[in-house]
């Protein structure tokens, strides 16, 4: 069976956890106020959700080529066993048939600083059946995902990992509102078209093309 593995795909990760500012995150709702403050009526919050949920698309790349979708999230602080999903980010599209597997360890434990917590392959493994060749994405990208690749490969499973699965793929999204400043400086007599040679129109379906359909580990 092939499987699709997102690492931690919760509120947390996506935004600062002000309880935990220390956390590495991507930053969202910082990157929203700063493009919709910055381009007012051209990005705005829905325009830059959206840019960001193009992710979705990615992983739906993944279920037409016959992968399933695996989401490993935090356990319960009460229950190890149980996955909590009551934090992931509402940018991730889970449908009702994808497996959500429990890390092994709560938010709290992973966010302890005496405690280096990582989930264990053999544990994702226990919970679904049948895993031949895995795509591992979510967080980090130079961090858990590869140390998830490396386990699994230790367990004889093929793994890879796909970068426009983890937060790079939302370097991408900030480029989709780069384009949009471009146009509006053309827009406005600040940028000369003829000088900047891309059409910021067409970049930006270049760009998404790229994000959404090039490199698929499949």
């Amino acid at each position: 069976m092939n499987t699709v593995l997102m690492l931690y795909p919760h509120q947390q990760i996506i935004n600062r956890d002000n309880l935990t500012p220390s956390l590495r995150c991507c930053g969202y709702e910082s990157l929203k106020r700063y493009w919709t403050k910055a381009l007012i009526g051209i990005v705005t919050p829905k325009v830059f959700e959206s840019r960001w949920k193009l992710i979705n698309k990615r992983i739906q790349q993944y279920r037409n080529a016959d992968f399933n979708v695996g989401w490993i999230v935090f356990s319960k602080e009460d229950n190890l066993i149980k996955p909590d999903a009551s934090s992931i980010s509402h940018l991730f599209e889970i449908h009702d048939n994808d497996a959500v597997i429990s890390a092994g360890f709560s938010y709290q434990q992973y966010v302890n600083p005496e405690i280096r917590t990582y989930c264990k392959a053999s544990n994702v493994v226990s919970q679904v059946n049948g895993i031949e060749k895995v795509v591992v994405g979510g967080f980090h990208h130079d961090d858990c995902v590869p140390r998830m690749v490396y386990d699994l490969n230790n367990l004889r499973i093929e793994a890879v990992s796909d970068d426009n699965l983890t937060e790079l793929f939302f370097a991408g999204s900030m480029e989709l509102c780069g384009q949009d400043l471009f146009q509006y400086m053309i827009d406005n007599g600040t940028l000369d078209a003829l000088m900047h040679e891309d059409n910021p129109v067409e970049e930006k379906q270049r760009l998404e093309n790229l994000m959404v359909y090039e490199g698929l580990k499949i």
